[in-house]
């Protein structure tokens, strides 16, 4: 499987192959690692690199994949031009199990990329949930207090009306 992803404004080619010892490859702009993966009851994903184990979730939401790892959420999306849809279309997703500390956003409300919507708490870390692109937010399904699982619909995005 050959992908390329943005981080942060820099495109990242990512290639994953898998290996006879039931681990797999991925040569990550060039750079190869070696890994083995596990699915957690959770839903997570333990992979072990080197040797190290780390716990990962992820969450779609829109055409961008959320991360988080040791407390902290990297998002990934799609180059522009590669048949992708609005990045703000779809719903915006728990990345893991939690508990809702902030809800930022209310229905029918415009957010531009990176703005804070939800805040969450999970294993005593604190997950910031921020728009994927410009849109608007259709509804919001998620309150203060609630627990939530991963995956769970925190809120429906759509794209700017103009």
């Amino acid at each position: 499987m050959r992908k390329t992803f943005v981080y942060r404004g820099t495109p990242i080619e990512i290639e994953i192959t898998p290996l006879p010892s039931g681990g797999s490859r991925a040569v990550i702009d060039g750079r190869v690692v070696d890994f083995m993966t596990g699915v957690l009851p959770d839903g997570g994903v333990a992979v072990t690199v080197a040797g190290e184990r780390h716990v990962t979730h992820a969450a779609r939401v829109g055409d961008s994949v959320q991360v988080s790892q040791a407390g902290a959420v990297f998002t990934f999306t799609m180059p522009e031009g590669r048949g992708r849809r609005s990045a703000a279309a779809g719903d915006l997703t728990a990345p893991m199990p939690g508990q809702v500390r902030g809800v930022f956003v209310s229905a029918g409300e415009s957010v531009t990329r990176g703005q804070l919507l939800f805040l969450l708490e999970a294993m005593k870390m604190e997950i910031r949930i921020t728009a994927p692109a410009d849109g608007i937010v259709m509804q919001v399904s998620a309150q203060v207090g609630a627990v939530v699982e991963r995956g769970q619909r925190l809120a429906e995005m759509g794209e700017t009306r103009g």
